[in-house]
């Protein structure tokens, strides 16, 4: 029988607990922080095709 990790206050097992989780986190990073995330995010969007490109490429 294997163990199970010990409960933590700071681990969230439940939907409602990883979405606090994720709003605190953004509410923490620095506005150049959410630059890059959203850059990446452009980028990530671009190159997968999910954004038009230029009639051009």
């Amino acid at each position: 029988m294997t163990e199970r990790p010990p409960k933590s206050a700071d681990w969230h097992v439940d939907w409602d607990g990883h979405r606090e989780s994720q709003i605190a986190s953004v509410a923490e990073a620095t506005p150049a922080q959410r630059l890059a995330w959203l850059e990446e995010a452009i980028r990530l969007a671009y190159l997968s095709g999910a954004l038009p490109r230029d009639s051009e490429d």
